[in-house]
């Protein structure tokens, strides 16, 4: 059959026709959630050189609106100070949105890394509402 379009009573359009709706203009209710920050420094002192890797792993009810899912930073060189620690200020920065705060969760992984990419250290941030 033809398709056409025509307006319900809710302020949608309809597809007549096919035997479905489609709601066209009508946007579900939905939370933003915004995560920043900053990967500052490590104290590592028996390497000389290293680097920062992050990312993102979530559920089927978040959706990334802005920023990245994963990062990498500069490799950094041990300061020449007496502290000889790393410093990156790399910054972090994603917004997710979802429809439903409950049981949606997830984790940020954040991996210290030297020169061969051999794990030296991570971090695992969780947020679950429950």
């Amino acid at each position: 059959g033809a398709l056409a379009w025509r307006r319900d009573a809710g302020g949608g359009r309809r597809v007549a026709g096919t035997g479905s709706t489609i709601m066209l203009g009508v946007k579900p209710s939905v939370f933003l959630l915004m995560v920043n920050g900053q990967i500052e420094s490590a104290d590592f002192p028996e390497f000389d050189e290293l680097y920062c890797k992050y990312s993102y792993v979530y559920g089927h009810d978040w959706a990334p609106t802005t920023g990245l899912e994963e990062g990498i930073s500069q490799i950094t060189s041990k300061s020449k100070d007496c502290n000889q620690g790393f410093v990156w200020n790399f910054p972090m920065e994603i917004t997710f949105k979802s429809t439903n705060p409950f049981g949606c969760k997830y984790v940020s992984k954040l991996l210290l890394l030297n020169k061969t990419a051999c794990i030296l250290s991570y971090l695992l941030s969780h947020y679950v509402k429950q």
